[in-house]
C-alpha cells in the first residue's frame, strides 16, 4: 500500500508540474499497482508474485511506446529488475525462505521508481531541448538522445 500512497504523490505532483507525459506514465504505473493489489493481495505462489511479474511486463509493454528519453530507459529498467525480483520471490516461496530479502528488493525498487518520476535530471533537461537549441548552445550529444 506503501507503494501506492508514493505513486498518488508521484502523480499529483506531475499534474502540477506538467513534465512531458510522467503524469501519464505515473498513472498507468499507479493503476497498474493498484490493481494487482486490489485484485492479487493476500494470495500467495505464482498466483501473487508471477503475476506482479506480469504487471511489471505490461509497464515494460506500455514504456516501449513512449518516445524515446532517459526517463523512459530508467523506469524500463527497474521494471526489468522488479520482474526479476517478483521471479526471486517465487522461487523464495516455493523453497519456504523468509520473505525479508525479497521484501526488501521491491521496497528499494520501489523508493527508486519513485525517485525516477519525481526527480527531473540533467539528463532529462539535455533530451527536452529541441535540435536547434543543442546547435544553438553546441551542446554534443550522442546517437541515441533522439531528436
Amino acid at each position: 500500500m506503501a507503494s501506492a500512497f508514493l505513486l498518488v504523490i508521484a502523480l499529483f505532483y506531475q499534474i502540477t508540474k506538467n513534465y512531458n507525459g510522467r503524469a501519464l506514465l505515473t498513472l498507468v504505473i499507479l493503476t497498474v499497482t493498484m490493481g494487482h493489489y486490489l485484485v492479487f493481495d493476500g494470495f500467495g505462489s505464482f498466483s501473487y508474485y508471477g503475476t506482479a511479474a506480469l504487471c511489471n511486463l505490461s509497464i515494460l509493454i506500455y514504456i516501449w511506446f513512449l518516445p524515446i528519453s532517459p526517463m523512459r530507459a530508467d523506469i524500463a529498467l527497474i521494471q526489468l529488475i522488479a520482474m526479476i525480483a517478483h521471479l526471486a520471490g517465487f522461487a523464495f516461496y516455493n523453497h519456504e525462505i523468509q520473505p525479508a530479502a525479497y521484501s526488501s528488493m521491491v521496497n528499494v525498487l520501489m523508493v527508486l521508481e519513485w525517485l525516477r518520476l519525481m526527480i527531473r535530471t540533467e539528463r532529462d533537461v539535455e533530451y527536452g531541448r529541441t535540435k536547434p537549441d543543442r546547435r544553438l548552445r553546441n551542446i554534443r550529444t550522442h546517437v541515441g538522445l533522439g531528436h
